[in-house]
């Protein structure tokens, strides 16, 4: 596993990866101009057989319902700086921001795992406090 970046693993003879274009590439793996990576708010997941390019996944996050709405209560308790770290690319997090009621100067897209934990160390220099929540285990070292 290389957070961020991709997954890789054993089926039968062969190794399968998952991952960034840039994941695959660093493997010797090429992917054909065929296959492009689009400039959306979708984020490619790009597979392979050993050296073989099979395809590609576009994944897309999609806001919980209650998003906006707790950010708005947060809101009423008169905390205005709420912002997201998230290592999705800039189109996909400047959509579910706009979704959740954030402003753009507030987020931090294309961010790797370690990175998060960089970006809260800066706000906590800064003497204010600081709470980060996380929903997965990329986000371990920043909650720690």
């Amino acid at each position: 596993m290389n957070p961020g970046f991709g997954v890789e693993a054993m089926v039968g003879d062969s190794v399968v990866r998952a991952g960034s274009r840039g994941y695959l590439n660093q493997a010797g793996i090429a992917i054909p101009d065929r296959i492009p990576e689009r400039n959306t708010a979708e984020i490619p997941v790009f597979v392979a057989k050993d050296k073989d390019i099979l395809g590609s996944i576009l994944i897309a996050d999609i806001i919980r319902p209650e998003s906006a709405g707790v950010i708005r209560e947060i809101r009423e308790y008169g905390i205005e700086r709420i912002g997201m770290i998230t290592g999705d690319t800039s189109q996909a997090a400047s959509l579910i921001a706009g979704q959740a009621g954030l402003k753009d100067s507030l987020v931090h897209s294309g961010v790797l795992p370690g990175e998060k934990e960089t970006i809260i160390a800066a706000f906590q220099e800064t003497a204010e406090t600081v709470c980060f929540i996380g929903d997965g285990t990329n986000d371990g070292p920043a909650l720690a």
